[in-house]
């Protein structure tokens, strides 16, 4: 069996160490970075859900406040309608109460 030269040995340590630096390397860096990116995107995804969550939650709430208001202004024209004295009075007397009022909105927003 022929012996191999000192500098062949340090040559084949060399390449067998750079090889297990290069895969620990390997190894670690991409596991850190397969945790960090799953880590961004669990974060993104609860970030997701609860802005889904508080949509689906404010439509709800804006929808029935909507409903809630429509029949409170229908019972407010009934009222109104029996105090002015002519069928539909009060209806028009809201009618012309949420005009002047957007009237007024659009003044002040174009200022």
């Amino acid at each position: 069996m022929p012996k191999r030269k000192k500098s062949d040995d340090k040559s084949f340590t060399k390449e067998h160490l750079v090889a297990f630096a290069k895969e620990f390397a390997d190894k670690f860096t991409g596991s850190f970075l397969s945790d960090f990116v799953e880590r961004i995107k669990d974060g993104i995804h609860d970030k997701i859900d609860y802005f889904m969550f508080r949509l689906r939650q404010t439509l709800v709430v804006s929808a029935l406040l909507l409903v809630g208001i429509i029949f409170f202004l229908v019972g407010l024209a009934k009222v109104l309608d029996s105090l002015v004295g002519f069928y539909g009075g009060g209806y028009l007397l809201l009618g012309i109460f949420f005009l002047l009022l957007s009237f007024l909105f659009g003044l002040v927003r174009g200022k």
